[in-house]
């Protein structure tokens, strides 16, 4: 597969007997995220709140939402594709994040296949977006951050990666932790995940899905997961993460 953070390494005939096995986590903290690709704030923090579907590399700014497009795709410090915070925060919280490995961009797809046509109209000077089409004839753009998503890989041999951040309220990113990773969808073609354990490890599960897919603690505390397939159409929902060990 495609890889740009780490080389994995596959532990061979490991992957039949896995879902059998528990792996030893640190620490225990909850601090669980639904990752859905509904939640209003983080549709919000997506450029354009992926109004036209794309959602690509972002960063602070001056446009909707507080955010203009990153500079420097694939700039993990100082930009995000997806990051989606806990429900429950203190001063001390976790957040999700799920960005592309092999393309710049993948799409934040509406799951109502009713939202099908561009309405031409530009509310906020984040230009046009995706709308429904009214009784009348006319394309009405939809809310765009209260319409449910799933990610899609724009093209074929998409990967995902996916890891949970550290943050603090006052001062930012506390760098990413490890996580309980127990379920995620998988929406189009079987994809592959490769996870990395705390013992410095990558560890492989071949053609899940299509489907809910439970882990049942073979993924707990890991500190990063890749999802996708070097040969299908990758599109995944429901990430969760049961705990985060900040």
């Amino acid at each position: 597969m495609n890889q740009i953070k780490q080389c994995k390494l596959f532990a061979a005939g490991f992957a039949a007997a896995a879902l059998t096995l528990i792996q030893a986590a640190p620490a225990e903290a909850a601090h669980g995220i639904n990752g859905n690709f509904d939640d209003t704030s983080a549709l919000t923090w997506v450029y354009h709140q992926a109004r036209d579907s794309f959602a690509v590399w972002t960063t602070g700014g001056t446009g909707p939402g507080g955010v203009a497009q990153c500079g420097t795709p694939g700039d993990w410090a100082h930009c995000w594709v997806y990051w989606q915070m806990e429900p429950n925060r203190g001063q001390l919280y976790a957040a999700l994040r799920v960005e592309p490995i092999v393309d710049t961009h993948y799409h934040l797809s509406f799951e109502d296949e009713s939202v099908d046509c561009l309405a031409l109209t530009d509310p906020d000077g984040g230009g046009y977006g995706f709308g429904r089409m009214s009784s009348g004839g006319t394309c009405v753009a939809v809310d765009w951050v209260h319409e449910p998503r799933y990610a899609a890989a724009h093209d074929i041999g998409e990967w995902y990666d996916v890891y949970v951040e550290a943050w603090d309220y006052y001062a930012g990113s506390q760098q990413d932790r490890f996580f309980d990773l127990t379920s995620f969808n998988v929406k189009a073609d079987p994809v592959n995940l490769w996870v990395l354990w705390s013992d410095s490890n990558w560890y492989y599960l071949p053609n899940l899905g299509p489907g809910a897919i439970g882990l049942q603690g073979w993924a707990d505390g890991i500190f990063e997961a890749q999802i996708g397939s070097d040969t299908g159409y990758s599109a995944i929902d429901d990430v969760s993460i049961g705990k985060v060990y900040l």
